[in-house]
């Protein structure tokens, strides 16, 4: 008995192929697409834009900026309250918690909102 060549496939593996190298091509191009369009903002817009106000982000988390540097952070899903202190860096907020930890949180600009880790603020 004789092997017979494998079918290279016809119209259809293709048009399979091509639908599976969008799909996984699409996410990436989003992801780049959202990466290029952030504005960097310095530190000073930022202070300008949040110290002494109340912001809420998507999921309903409040997070105070006082005036005098103090941080709060209200997560509605967790029902958490964490306390610390702030300051602003170029496209950066760092907050040291009143538990000793620090964390460093990302920050952008993009039509004319202020993204905390990729997440809109509203203040």
């Amino acid at each position: 008995m004789s092997a017979q060549p494998r079918s290279q496939g016809g119209p259809m593996r293709k048009v399979l192929l091509a639908v599976l190298a969008t799909a996984i091509s699409l996410p990436v191009s989003l992801a780049a697409m959202s990466t290029a369009s952030a504005d960097s903002i310095s530190a000073a817009q930022l202070s300008s834009a949040l110290r002494g106000k109340v912001c809420h982000n998507q999921y309903g988390t409040r997070i105070t900026f006082s005036s005098g540097g103090s941080y709060s952070w209200y997560g509605q899903r967790s029902r958490k309250l964490q306390k610390g202190s702030y300051t602003f860096g170029d496209g950066s907020l760092t907050v040291r918690f009143d538990t000793g930890k620090t964390k460093t949180f990302n920050m952008s600009r993009s039509g004319g909102r202020i993204y905390l880790n990729n997440d809109p603020l509203r203040c």
